[in-house]
């Protein structure tokens, strides 16, 4: 037997925990490590043998040569005697439906047509060609996420299945570099795909691939790579202690505590939840459902989820569908006063020469009421709603800001927001957000001669928008 193939027999015997004749789904996506892991299975002596199934996912994102590396693993599975299920999937239209992003949603339609392959066939167990490096590149994509410790132990030979926990994924390659499968390869003289999107560096993964793990490689050494897995060993030997110490803790079903326990524990326990809900548990993220309960939090997808104080989660209610926001208006400052209908709101503006009087106290000032130079801001404005993106200079401030930022630090509510109006001039610059007073560059001055007043009462029947 070949080192690679020793290695894949001692793997599946010992982490793996599984026993020779243990039927296998493999996942192969004809690229370098699944084809490695594909034949190296396949030249296991008879008494070490499982009985394998390939399986392959066409994501349809790059045209001719997914459908090329599809029929590559077809064939190379008929070559090998062995059932290949193939299925196609528009991933890219997945994504713009969940709002999840692309590498998200592929990861979830790939376990779930895996789990689908297993059971249609009975299988419980399918094997993955994640090696060495793809755990070191899972380490610093969770540490740049600022994910919790047991984030950062990353894969373990064998967990269960995302998409069905009943399946069991097994990572015989773990301890075995890209370098090594592609040298035995080509000793074997086995052919494989290149998947162009590899060498995107617009995809975080990729970017760490080829930027950050080289630098490291040649301040650390060669063995950089099997030090960080020796590292993630540790952190998941120490995380399935805290498993351990929770589940003493927390004998029932719903895993709820006996009150008070320890923070890492706690913490541990929401990251649990998490997981039970298929939410990635971020650092930031299990830290505000540890020590916040009730209050919820927003996540990708237009989901909500929240703790009780015995750090439970549970999913909140979807958010109703948003209301269009009303188009866009241009009023024209003509003469010295006017008014216009802006969807829920009444805007009515006047232009004065003489100084207005404002209160002492700026705390006093009406959020439904700004003053401007009404030479800065010109002959015209637009009124719409706001927009994410769109940033503002407050008044007196050192800078501008995104609005979104400062509807967060005035906890203006998130259903409120887009109805929220902001005003620009005739180059787009944003010279006021509702609640707000004038943009800092159209404050009154000295210098101003001519003075304009914006004023939002509620439409009929309105109630009054809060500041």
């Amino acid at each position: 037997m070949s080192r690679l193939v020793i290695a894949l027999r001692d793997a599946l015997r010992g982490p793996c925990q599984l026993s020779p004749g243990t039927p296998l789904v493999v996942a192969v996506s004809g690229g370098a490590d699944s084809m490695a892991l594909l034949h190296g299975l396949a030249r296991l002596p008879p008494r070490h043998r499982h009985p394998l199934v390939v399986a392959h996912l066409d994501h349809q994102l790059r045209g001719d040569a997914s459908r090329e590396d599809a029929g590559f693993v077809r064939d190379w599975s008929a070559r090998l005697g062995l059932a290949c299920h193939s299925e196609s999937i528009p991933v890219r239209d997945a994504a713009d439906r969940s709002r999840e992003g692309l590498e998200t949603t592929a990861r979830t339609l790939r376990h779930h047509f895996l789990a689908r392959v297993a059971a249609r066939h009975g299988v419980r167990h399918v094997a993955m060609a994640h090696h060495a490096r793809d755990q070191a590149e899972l380490f610093f994509l969770r540490l740049l996420r600022g994910s919790s410790p047991e984030g950062l132990a990353g894969m373990a030979h064998a967990s269960p299945s995302p998409a069905e926990p009943s399946i069991t994924l097994v990572r015989p390659l773990l301890d075995q570099t890209p370098g090594d499968l592609r040298e035995w390869l080509a000793r074997q003289r086995l052919p494989w795909r290149e998947d162009a999107s590899n060498s995107d560096p617009s995809i975080p993964r990729n970017a760490i691939r080829h930027n950050l793990l080289p630098v490291l490689e040649r301040l650390a050494g060669p063995a950089f790579v099997r030090s960080i897995v020796r590292t993630m060993e540790v952190l998941r030997s120490e995380s399935g202690f805290l498993d351990e110490e929770l589940a003493r803790r927390t004998p029932s079903p719903q895993g709820m505590a006996d009150l008070p326990l320890p923070p890492a524990l706690q913490r541990r326990l929401v990251v649990r939840n998490l997981l039970a809900l298929g939410h990635e548990p971020s650092h930031e993220l299990v830290q505000h459902l540890a020590s916040r309960p009730h209050k919820p939090r927003h996540l990708p997808g237009g989901r909500a989820v929240a703790s009780s104080p015995a750090a439970s989660i549970h999913p909140l209610p979807p958010a109703p569908e948003p209301v269009p926001a009303p188009p866009p208006v241009t009023l024209r400052l003509k003469g010295l006063r006017g008014s216009r209908l802006v969807a829920h709101a009444r805007i009515s503006w006047s232009i004065t020469r003489g100084r207005p009087r404002f209160p002492r106290k700026p705390s006093r000032a009406s959020p439904d009421v700004a003053w401007f130079d009404a030479a800065a801001v010109g002959r015209t404005i637009t009124l719409r709603s706001w927009q994410p993106g769109d940033r503002f200079h407050p008044l007196g401030a050192p800078g501008s800001s995104k609005v979104g930022d400062l509807f967060t630090n005035r906890r203006v509510p998130r259903a409120e927001r887009p109805h929220r109006l902001v005003a620009t001039t005739a180059d787009g610059t944003l010279c006021w957000v509702h609640g707000w007073p004038c943009g800092h560059a159209f404050r009154i001055t000295p210098t101003t001669r001519r003075y304009l007043r914006l004023r939002v009462a509620p439409a009929t029947h309105v109630g009054r928008l809060r500041a």
